[in-house]
């Protein structure tokens, strides 16, 4: 029973330290990382919509995910009909067990 013990211990501690995935310095409490998903060569407009989705959970494994993250919905929270920018950002606590990803679309 102590070896079982030891085993899931270990086994739960490498899941909560290596979640190189959502954060992008797998042992640090905290990540905050932005990136560009699309670019077309319009121009990036005067209009910006932003979604998000929550996950709560260990590391790789999420145990609730919350939200709507679709570039479609936010580029109806900004009143965009022409989508020519969309980028994410995403906030990264305590490896990973609370993670907030937002994507933002820029248009007319």
């Amino acid at each position: 029973m102590k070896k079982f013990i030891l085993f899931f211990v270990i086994s739960l501690l490498a899941f909560t330290v290596s979640n190189c995935v959502t954060n992008p310095i797998p042992w640090s409490g905290y990540g905050n990382i932005k990136g560009n998903i699309y670019t077309s060569s319009n121009s990036i407009g005067t209009k910006v919509g932003k979604t998000c989705y929550t996950q709560f959970g260990i590391s790789y494994v999420p145990f609730f995910l919350i939200g709507d993250a679709s570039v479609k919905t936010a580029a109806d929270n900004g009143g965009i009909t022409k989508v020519s920018l969309v980028e994410y950002e995403q906030e990264t606590f305590y490896w990973g067990s609370y993670t907030r990803t937002c994507i933002v679309a820029y248009g007319e």
